[in-house]
């Protein structure tokens, strides 16, 4: 969300995706555990694959004045928020507290609420972008929820 360029931004987020892990890798090693090389090259894909659209969703939701990105940025976001915990509470959540889940999934839902109000407070077309909005949401809620289960 630093920069309103989606191109920049693509690659801004891939890489910092990238960073987080090769961090999170050393970190590990400085506390005496080990990494897998398949768990680090799984995480790396994942920031190639899903740095680019989380990366243009948060330039799209900077430029509030298009109507489309008003609406699809935040959803984005917010689906991914929505998705992950939606996974994870009706996978795991008995053998890792749930609190975290719980409020990942409210921070989700506070987004996509912001982003309507945003909406209409701008006059962005409401009858196509707050549809458009809490569409690509649901719909990018349930790709991340489903393809968290082939993992």
């Amino acid at each position: 969300m630093l920069t309103r360029r989606p191109g920049l931004a693509a690659v801004m987020a891939m890489l910092v995706l990238g960073a987080c892990e090769v961090g999170y890798a050393i970190a590990t090693e400085l506390r005496g555990d080990s990494n897998a090389t398949s768990t680090v090259a799984f995480w790396l894909t994942a920031a190639v694959l899903a740095g680019p659209p989380l990366g243009v969703a948060g330039a799209w939701t900077r430029q509030s004045d298009w109507w489309f990105g008003a609406s699809t940025g935040p959803a984005v976001l917010a689906g991914v928020l929505i998705g992950e915990p939606i996974y994870a509470l009706s996978t795991f959540a008995d053998t890792t507290t749930p609190a975290y889940w719980w409020c990942e999934l409210l921070v989700g839902i506070v987004v996509v609420i912001l982003a309507c109000a945003r909406i209409l407070r701008r006059n962005h077309r409401p009858a196509l972008a707050i549809p458009l909005c809490l569409g690509t949401t649901a719909l990018v809620a349930a790709v991340v929820a489903v393809t968290a289960r082939l993992v």
